[in-house]
């Protein structure tokens, strides 16, 4: 499964990413390092919804989650030809513009005729973070239902009620947080940058955040295990207890 995942990671150009409306800590960390290393493979990134947190503080450690950029979308020039018939089209490309050019039949071609209009979302894949059930997330979105269907979707989670929608479902429940299984499909990138001391930390404070601190049930060998690796690769135990905190509402942490 973490082979079709990455090489669904790898494909396309432009790469849209959805988390909830109101995503976990633990999915807001695992957003941050996912964009970071599709960033560093040059790929266009861009969130579906801008994901929302109440801890202004905590933007400061997540640079690509909290300036997110929406995708682009293809922008259709559209012409009337019933009253101008066009005979030809061509562009040229110069350094910085591009000049479009149609040539009537017969009558003169004027502004009136010409209109502008977006058309599609430019996704070639789309990677969903912490989504249950896809259906239920388009609720609300100016999305065509049709794009799910059309898009390659990784579906990344760690919950039993996962639908399994994705073309790849990386989904284990066995798992305490999306964090880990972040670290587990980049484990091996140590060379392409996309592991280093930061990233370290911040799964750190993802896998914190989720597991409460190390404490939960679900927190197991394996868990210490990608914790002590971490660690290792430069993560900051300390700073990633620090950015867990500064994730809670000041009344609770006043409690």
């Amino acid at each position: 499964m973490l082979t079709k995942a990455k090489e669904l990671f790898d494909r396309g150009e432009h790469i849209g990413i959805l988390v909830p409306e109101k995503p976990s800590l633990d999915c807001l960390i695992a957003s941050e390092v996912l964009v970071r290393a599709l960033v560093a493979k040059e790929k266009w990134v861009g969130f579906l919804r801008a994901p929302r947190w109440d801890a202004i503080s905590l933007w400061d450690h997540l640079p690509h989650v909290a300036h997110s950029s929406p995708l682009p979308k293809e922008f259709i020039i559209s012409v009337d030809t019933s009253q101008t018939p066009i005979s030809q089209l061509r562009y040229e490309k110069e350094e910085n513009k591009i000049d479009v050019i149609l040539s009537p039949k017969s009558s003169p071609l004027r502004e009136g005729f010409v209109s502008f209009r977006e058309g599609k979302l430019l996704c070639d894949n789309l990677i969903t973070l912490g989504i249950a059930d896809i259906e239920e997330e388009n609720v609300g979105m100016d999305i065509p239902p049709e794009f799910f269907t059309d898009t390659p979707i990784l579906n990344i989670d760690c919950r039993d009620l996962n639908r399994h929608y994705g073309e790849v479902n990386l989904v284990d429940s066995s798992q305490g947080s999306i964090s880990e299984l972040i670290y587990e499909l980049f484990s091996e990138s140590n060379n392409s940058g996309v592991f280093g001391a930061d990233e370290a930390t911040l799964l750190l404070a993802g896998i914190l955040a989720s597991t409460n601190g190390l404490a939960s049930a679900a927190t197991d060998a394996h868990t210490f295990a990608i914790t002590a690796d971490l660690i290792g690769r430069g993560g900051n135990y300390s700073k990633a207890r620090e950015i867990v905190q500064l994730s809670t509402p000041i009344p609770l942490l006043q409690l």
